[in-house]
């Protein structure tokens, strides 16, 4: 089920399944921002990526001495969320554990979306709490499409991404099949701040950044509409598209964890790039898409 939020600027759709942003149009206009689901590219739309960003390798963990399976990306975009507050401008949505999340992650949780309308931003809050007796070793990404180009007649040869500041992002090497390597270069920003967008960068994956601003821009010159993602609170920055030579959108994916290593299985008691939250704390995180 989809639910609702506005106000004078932009109307936002969301669906009870996987929190999953379904829809942001600017009233002035009628711009859609968000990436339709096309299953000809890609059939999703913004997949929230819980206990884990990217895969296992084998598509397994253990867990003291157990073997667990796991899917990419966690579980939490096919899990239906409860809505447990709701206003005209924002609403929270609640998954908490049951039996077919302990079966592949034995441990006691609620995770929280709120999305909150400020004017032309949406800011999205996650808080991972546990609910349990022991450590909960878990990750959290988002992963949201948007339509480019935003506006008809333009080229995705047109658009770039612009961070708010001079940086040397660091761009991981990620195998084929996913996984990450270990391995970092330079990546190279025009005027130390732009990336040109191409589809030929997506060939075998996306574009993995770390050691980057926390703030970046999806525009075009001759485009009035673009999107800004802050991400302060998230290490690691994904851009995404499924590859082919007319692909219409673009995922800018604010990620806290990474794919296991090739050839490793994972131990989660010890994976990397993972929170471990103590008996009754919390993990807050907060990213926000602002819309012109």
């Amino acid at each position: 089920m989809n639910y609702t939020i506005s106000n004078d600027k932009l109307r936002v759709q969301i669906s009870d399944l996987g929190a999953e942003l379904q829809s942001v149009v600017n009233l002035a206009d009628g711009c859609e921002y968000i990436w339709q689901g096309d299953a000809k590219y890609w059939g999703d739309r913004a997949p929230t990526l819980f206990p884990i960003c990217g895969r296992f390798f084998g598509g397994k963990y253990t867990y003291r001495g157990k073997t667990y399976e796991m899917g990419s990306h966690g579980f939490a975009a096919k899990q239906v969320f409860a809505v447990s507050a709701k206003k005209e401008d924002s609403i929270t949505f609640a998954l908490t554990d049951n039996d077919a999340t302990r079966a592949q992650y034995p441990f006691a949780f609620a995770l929280e979306l709120t999305f909150t309308l400020c004017d032309a931003t949406l800011h999205v809050d996650a808080a991972i709490r546990n609910k349990g007796e022991e450590i909960l070793p878990a990750a959290f990404g988002a992963h949201p499409g948007f339509n480019v180009p935003f506006t008809a007649g333009h080229d995705f040869k047109e658009y770039s991404l612009t961070f708010g500041e001079v940086c040397t992002p660091n761009q991981m090497g990620i195998t084929p099949e996913g996984f990450y390597t270990g391995r970092c270069r330079a990546l190279s920003l025009v005027n130390g701040t732009t990336l040109p967008l191409d589809h030929e960068q997506f060939v075998i994956d996306g574009i993995f950044m770390s050691r980057i601003a926390n703030r970046v821009t999806l525009s075009a010159e001759s485009d009035p509409h673009s999107v800004t993602l802050d991400f302060a609170d998230f290490p690691y920055l994904g851009v995404w598209q499924e590859y082919g030579a007319d692909t219409p959108f673009l995922c800018l994916e604010p990620w806290c964890g990474l794919p296991s290593y090739p050839d490793v299985s994972d131990d989660l008691e010890y994976r990397h790039d993972t929170f471990h939250i103590a008996s009754g704390d919390e993990k807050k995180l907060r990213y926000s898409l602002s819309f012109r």
